[in-house]
């Protein structure tokens, strides 16, 4: 199983280094083809791989506890330490920080730190996952059934995509309080999105024991990379769920499976050259930590290096890009090897302390009986 999950993990190291990319000077700067290319599968692909992970057995309270442990907390240590550096230093209100902090949407967050929107927004998914699964029986009804409750949540969330987007806000309500500009963007945990979202996540989900067993097939990556090249050629079409644009129902969800359906053949020809491997997995493994982090210290690195090199830009975005991945990583390997840092960082059931903790109860309810 290990083996053949590596994979996984390169096509999560191909997809945050993309999303670390495409919040690049390089990318951003002109919006052009590489920004509607690079938008137009990279959320998708990491719904997708969330999916493949997805397990519906259990209780909903118990999968709600796991994945806060797993992707809110981390969310909120980090902005409650940003908020506490930021907001005496800015003179900011820290009633709205706190507000836009639970309101949790990228526009309700520092802009260092807008990425981590994705955090609770994938809590959300799985939530609402486990929720249409049992009441749709999705598992067990046929194939045909499946894709079509899969397409009509597409459809109706692409249909609904503006209805809570750049709404005129009455100041005398608390989301004037949160959002500057007087303008809705978006419900908490962009759940206006949310059945785009689930759309992709339980693709993947459908589709688990297929990409566990999956083998490239030169036929259909050549259909795939084709069908992606003509869809962006001919029609230039990409989606952006952070501002809530999705071009086309049928061409933009096109380019999504076809650009999930390429990482996933790269990634496991990739996987059979040991020094490429290794270093895309690890990336994978850490990429929570890129995506906490990228943002603040490309935007950091950029500034500081475009004072320094006037004329270099490309030369300035390139290494800020380096150093969005390599922080990060770093500050990952430094939380791993600090029990007390992992504690608010990383998953509690992996916690060396916690477990020592609860060795010593048992064992001093043992000697008590």
């Amino acid at each position: 199983m290990n083996g053949r999950l590596q994979y996984i993990d390169i096509a999560k190291g191909l997809g945050i280094l993309l999303v670390v990319f495409g919040h690049n000077e390089i990318v951003l700067n002109e919006k052009g083809e590489l920004f509607n290319i690079i938008y137009s599968f990279h959320l998708p692909l990491f719904f997708f791989i969330a999916g493949l992970f997805f397990k519906v057995n259990g209780k909903i309270t118990e999968l709600m506890l796991v994945k806060f442990d797993s992707l809110i907390k981390p969310y909120l240590v980090t902005l409650m330490i940003v908020g506490a550096i930021y907001v005496p230093s800015h003179n900011y209100s820290p009633i709205r920080y706190l507000a836009g902090l639970v309101y949790e949407t990228e526009n309700t967050i520092l802009a260092e730190w807008a990425p981590l929107w994705f955090l609770p927004h994938l809590w959300a998914i799985f939530i609402f996952s486990w929720l249409l699964i049992k009441v749709t029986n999705l598992c067990e009804i046929n194939k045909l059934l499946q894709i079509c409750v899969m397409s009509f949540v597409l459809l109706i969330g692409i249909l609904s995509i503006n209805c809570f987007w750049e709404i005129p806000i009455d100041n005398t309500t608390i989301l004037d309080k949160i959002f500057s500009e007087h303008l809705l963007r978006g419900l908490p945990l962009s759940l206006d999105i949310l059945l785009i979202s689930l759309f992709f996540f339980l693709l993947g989900f459908m589709l688990k024991k297929q990409v566990f067993d999956f083998q490239v097939k030169n036929q259909y990556l050549a259909l795939s990379l084709f069908g992606f090249w003509f869809c962006h050629y001919y029609f230039n079409y990409t989606m952006d769920l952070s501002e809530r644009r999705y071009d086309n129902l049928l061409i933009s969800t096109l380019e999504a499976i076809c650009g999930i359906y390429i990482v996933l053949c790269f990634s496991k020809l990739i996987s059979q050259y040991k020094a490429i491997r290794e270093t895309l997995s690890y990336i994978g493994a850490g990429s929570m930590f890129i995506l906490i982090f990228h943002e603040f210290f490309q935007l950091k690195a950029s500034g500081l290096l475009s004072k320094i090199f006037h004329d270099y830009t490309y030369f300035n975005n390139v290494s800020a890009f380096i150093i969005a991945c390599a922080i990060p990583l770093l500050i990952w390997e430094l939380v791993k090897k600090n029990d007390y840092l992992a504690l608010l960082w990383l998953p509690l059931k992996s916690n060396k302390i916690l477990k020592k903790f609860i060795a010593e109860k048992q064992k001093k309810s043992e000697v008590s009986f």
